[in-house]
């Protein structure tokens, strides 16, 4: 918290991906989730906001507990590759498990997405009525412009 007092940021986003090592557990995953209801509230009680990035791959991230704790938004990175069916299947599932005010939804670029691929994925998220979208790797691939301006733009 007392980095965030320095003036210069918003808040903290976590990216903690538990890849490698032992497989976590349900208390590591409650845990992790009073973990971070604990820095959210530190974080909010001095202005700041915290934003979690998390994936279906690990049982530490358990949706019906994140969903309880204070962090302002989680960005699934389980829709960063996956065909379009797959991404409203998951997007519908982050909308369900954390609501509108809380889902945020991942896209990565080094998925060779064309630009009518980013526009059906963003067109998938407006429907949601998820207003964050999380994006992984710059630069942008080319034709994706258009079709995040008009994301930000056309609420």
């Amino acid at each position: 918290v007392a980095r965030a007092n320095r003036g210069w940021m918003d808040g903290f986003n976590i990216d903690f991906e538990p890849e490698n090592g032992d497989t976590p557990t349900v208390t590591d995953a409650m845990s992790f989730a009073s973990f971070l209801d604990q820095f959210a509230r530190a974080l909010h009680a001095e202005g700041f906001n915290l934003t979690v990035d998390i994936a279906n791959w690990s049982p530490l991230f358990i949706d019906s507990l994140l969903a309880q704790t204070q962090v302002d938004r989680f960005i699934t990175m389980s829709t960063y590759t996956v065909n379009i069916s797959r991404f409203e299947e998951i997007v519908k599932d982050k909308l369900e498990a954390y609501g509108t005010r809380k889902a945020g939804i991942g896209m990565e670029t080094l998925a060779k997405f064309t630009g009518a691929d980013a526009k059906a994925r963003l067109d998938a998220v407006r429907t949601a009525g998820i207003d964050t979208v999380g994006i992984w790797m710059t630069p942008l691939p080319d034709g994706w412009i258009a079709p995040i301006k008009a994301f930000v733009n056309d609420p």
